[in-house]
This record gives structure tokens, C-alpha cells and sequence, in this order.
């Protein structure tokens, strides 16, 4: 009996492990994930004269209507004397970012006298790393960097940072807080290019985040539960409101499928009922797709499988 508890108490301890806990690199169906295609230039500043100011985007890695992180992007400012850009992560709403060391520049004086920083760097993951507790989190993360600023023509000494992480390829590692718990989720950083003379940029691949809130009965918001069967569907999807609302069914990479007004209008689906409409689904890939309820209460989200 006790070795019966013990194997079952193992395989519970296993299973929660597993549950926080992502891969970088990879995801299933319970996760939110998108996939920009092709990749995406989420910033993009511009070549003009000698100053310019952070460019920013926010990312709402679990797709519940909250960012969750920012990105900072800084062109070369190509002022005299000076030459500062940068690259950064800060987790908004108390989330984090996987955390990979301080990177120290400094210099033995000169005009400005000593001059010395301290960058946090954020951990490149490789793909099929695990990420997990075990990072070490903080509320932002350097993806790159440079700073330089002289004194004079004639000073010889200098603050100088080179970029000293290649955020190519890399795998961000994130964690969004959830009550007392963390959901885990990955961000792939597929390049950033800094220029004085043609444009400054970040570019994204895709991103993902590990046990996705909005579940079969997650309502967000207190809004109203609805229902919808069968799931999985082959042929059609009843879905079941109990007030008037605004239905929308997209893929589980947020493209739009079909719109629903319950107020009497429809658009695309044969209606049954003021609460109760029929969805012709034969003709979808199979795959996961959303439906999102709309009242005056709120907002739900819950999944179904087309197979």
C-alpha cells in the first residue's frame, strides 16, 4: 500500500513539475501561441537627424487583454562625441524576465572623470532549454547595448561599451505572475539592427507561454458563462449565450473567423435561437480554434477542437 501512494505520489510531484515549466522553442495545446509569418518587424525607427528617443511594444504573451511585457529600442543617436543605442525587456504588471548576468564598463578617468555602468543582460535560451524556477528572474533584461562617451579629441581615456549579447535567434525566457503562482512562456528574438544611416529595428519570430489562463471554464472579468458543443466538432459548433452579446471565432493565432452580433443580426452562421446558434465548421482545417463571448459583464474565452 505505502509503495501504491508513493508511485502515485511521484507522479503527481511529476506531473506539477511539468506544469511549470516551458520549452523554449515549443509549445502544445494548452498554450497560447503565435507565430508572426513572416517575421515581424515589431520596431522600426527611422534614419533622421542626430537625436531620437526609445521606440516601444507591448506584448500580451497570454492573449488575456493585459500587456505583459515592453520592449525599448533605442537608435544610434550619432551626436558628436557620443554614440548610445540599446535594447531591452522590462516585464510589466510584476512579470519578469529570465535574468543572465551585470556587464561592467568602465574607464580609469579623463575629462568626465570615472565613468563606470553596470547592464543587466537577459539569458539567451537555446532551443529545447527548459525554462523554469530555476532562472534567475528580474523585472528587466538588456538585450543589447552600446555606450561611448568622450571628453575631449585629445583625452585617451574613454567610456566604451561594445554590444556584448547577439540577440539573434535567441530565446527570451519569461514568466507572467499568476495569483501566487507563474505561467512560463518564451519570446524568439530573431534579429535587431542598429544604424545611424538607414533604419534601427527589432524583429520577431514568434512567441509562447505555458498554461494559458483563459481554459474550458476560465471566465475573465466575471463575464457570463456560455457554452459549446460538442467538442471536439467535426461538422457544427452550437454555441449557447445567456445574454445578449458579441460572439468572435478565430484561430489559436488570432486570426478572425467569423463574427456573431446576438442582438438580432448575424453575420455568416445560420441562427437557431436568441441564445443558441449553429456554426457550420466542415469546411475548417482541423486544429484549435477560440470563441470569444462578449456581454456587458465581461469578456469569456474558451477553446474547441475542429477535427
Amino acid at each position: 500500500m505505502k509503495k501504491v501512494l508513493l508511485v502515485i505520489l511521484f507522479i503527481c510531484l511529476t506531473c506539477f513539475v511539468h506544469a511549470q515549466s516551458i520549452i523554449a522553442g515549443q509549445h502544445n495545446v494548452d498554450d497560447y501561441y503565435y507565430k508572426f509569418t513572416p517575421d515581424s518587424i515589431v520596431i522600426s525607427i527611422p534614419a533622421h537627424g542626430t537625436t531620437y528617443s526609445d521606440h516601444y511594444y507591448s506584448l500580451d504573451i497570454n492573449h488575456d487583454g493585459i500587456m505583459d511585457f515592453q520592449f525599448a529600442l533605442l537608435a544610434p543617436s550619432g551626436a558628436l562625441g557620443q554614440n548610445t543605442d540599446h535594447c531591452l525587456i522590462t516585464g510589466l504588471n510584476n512579470n519578469d524576465v529570465a535574468f543572465a548576468r551585470y556587464d561592467t564598463c568602465f574607464n580609469n578617468g579623463g575629462v568626465y572623470g570615472s565613468c563606470s555602468s553596470s547592464i543587466g543582460m537577459a539569458y539567451a535560451f537555446h532551443y529545447n532549454d527548459t525554462i523554469n524556477s530555476n532562472a534567475n528572474w528580474q523585472s528587466l533584461g538588456y538585450l543589447s547595448y552600446y555606450f561611448m562617451m568622450m571628453g575631449t579629441p585629445t583625452d585617451s581615456s574613454a567610456c566604451y561599451c561594445n554590444r556584448s549579447y547577439s540577440s539573434d535567434t535567441a530565446y527570451l525566457g519569461v514568466r507572467i505572475k499568476v495569483d501566487s503562482s507563474f505561467e512560463y512562456g518564451w519570446i524568439k528574438i530573431v534579429g535587431t539592427s542598429f544604424s545611424i544611416g538607414s533604419a534601427t529595428t527589432l524583429t520577431m519570430g514568434e512567441y509562447a507561454c505555458q498554461n494559458w489562463s483563459l481554459g474550458e471554464e476560465e471566465i475573465i472579468k466575471n463575464a457570463s458563462r456560455f457554452s459549446l458543443f460538442p467538442n471536439p466538432a467535426s461538422n457544427t459548433l452550437t454555441i449557447e449565450t445567456p445574454s445578449p452579446s458579441t460572439i468572435k471565432i478565430s484561430t489559436i493565432q488570432d486570426q478572425l473567423i467569423k463574427t456573431i452580433a446576438t442582438n438580432g443580426s448575424k453575420i455568416n452562421v445560420d441562427h437557431v435561437g436568441y441564445s443558441s446558434y449553429v456554426v457550420n465548421v466542415s469546411a475548417w482545417p482541423d486544429g484549435v480554434y477560440l470563441v470569444e463571448v462578449r456581454t456587458e459583464k465581461g469578456i469569456a474565452v474558451k477553446k474547441f477542437i475542429k477535427e
